[in-house]
């Protein structure tokens, strides 16, 4: 299923095991080909029939520090109030590797072109989108 992708495939296999947390009122975490009622029920509550988790942290998996991860996220949550998109704060994280938990957001609403839009543009490898059916897909950028 991602042969044709330029990551390496033990990156690949980490995004796969990530567990992307989701905050607020009603935290639940995400994992990729796991159906997620509280997902589905976070659409139905925004009105969405579809969601993306995105990071602006790490562009390229290229470890950045703190302030500079920070800033961007900051930009990217001002571009989702700007654009009035419903989100929720979450943090990836890999159970055992040892990479540093990533600062995201679960945004409701967005279709896979814009999601993909996005998160090329934050120069990312890949994100977690969620059509009508609420499952969680792994989609690589690169």
């Amino acid at each position: 299923m991602f042969s044709e992708s330029s990551i390496d495939p033990d990156t690949i296999q980490a995004y796969r095991e990530t567990e992307y947390h989701v905050f607020g009122d009603y935290p639940f975490t995400i994992r990729i080909g796991v159906p997620n009622s509280a997902l589905a029920a976070g659409c139905k509550r925004n009105c969405a029939e579809s969601s993306a988790y995105i990071t602006a942290c790490n562009p390229n998996s290229q470890t950045l520090d703190d302030a500079a991860n920070a800033e961007r996220n900051n930009s990217l949550r001002s571009e989702l109030i700007e654009r009035k998109l419903a989100f929720i704060e979450g943090v990836g994280q890999h159970p055992f590797n040892g990479w540093p938990g990533e600062a995201s957001f679960l945004i409701f609403g967005l279709d896979l072109e814009v999601a993909t839009e996005m998160s090329r543009r934050l120069e990312q490898n890949a994100f977690v989108w969620a059509g009508s059916d609420c499952m969680p897909r792994l989609v690589l950028l690169k």
